[in-house]
């Protein structure tokens, strides 16, 4: 691709558009050859890189410089995560979308992988969290699912979400031990430490 040897597990052709009315926005994933790429990528930084990045969107030196990382072997933390995104952005569309088995094994390792490259970044650390998150749940029975005692976010863990919200449709009694995982990990409880008590 523009004279890389950019590797597999990525989309390349024609963007499918994601819907038919309002923005009609593009599948962000997919590297399409018709358009214009840079001779080498310079903007390891992703200056010119929007928050919600998307191949078709980003300049030709900023396709340049994804390229450039994806022929690098995909693992150098000193580009811009959002690099990474446009990548991840394709491993997703497989598994979710195309709901390929024969490579979803591969396809969580590699984003446990790429979320190891990026320890301290918070949208990272969320939107790769969350993926592996309900992948987890593709393979595990609901009984295996166990209560979370521990804040992990803004929201509620998926499986959180998934494990109570099953059982309720279920008709089943919630445990106490569900109840306080949900109290737990709500964004809005605040839980007193021993500091805060009043003398």
């Amino acid at each position: 691709m523009a004279g890389r040897n950019i590797g597999g597990m990525v989309y390349v052709g024609t963007p499918p558009l994601l819907n038919t009315y309002g923005y009609r926005d593009k599948c962000r994933a997919y590297i399409d050859p018709s358009l214009s790429v840079a001779r080498s990528g310079a903007d390891k930084a992703g200056e010119g890189m929007p928050y919600w990045p998307g191949y078709s969107d980003i300049s030709p030196q900023c396709r340049a410089t994804y390229l450039d990382w994806l022929a690098s072997g995909r693992n150098d933390a000193s580009y811009n995560p959002g690099y990474m995104f446009l990548y991840f952005y394709g491993l997703e569309r497989r598994f979710f979308v195309d709901q390929s088995n024969e490579d979803a094994k591969d396809i969580v390792q590699e984003v446990r992988r790429l979320q190891s490259l990026y320890p301290d970044n918070h949208s990272v650390r969320r939107y790769l969290g969350e993926f592996l998150d309900i992948a987890m749940l593709a393979e595990t029975d609901l009984d295996a699912i166990d209560p979370i005692f521990e804040k992990q976010g803004w929201e509620l863990p998926f499986s959180l979400k998934y494990a109570i919200g099953a059982r309720i449709d279920k008709g089943e009694n919630l445990t106490a031990d569900w109840l306080l995982s949900w109290f737990i990990c709500h964004p809005e409880t605040n839980l007193r430490t021993p500091r805060d008590a009043v003398p």
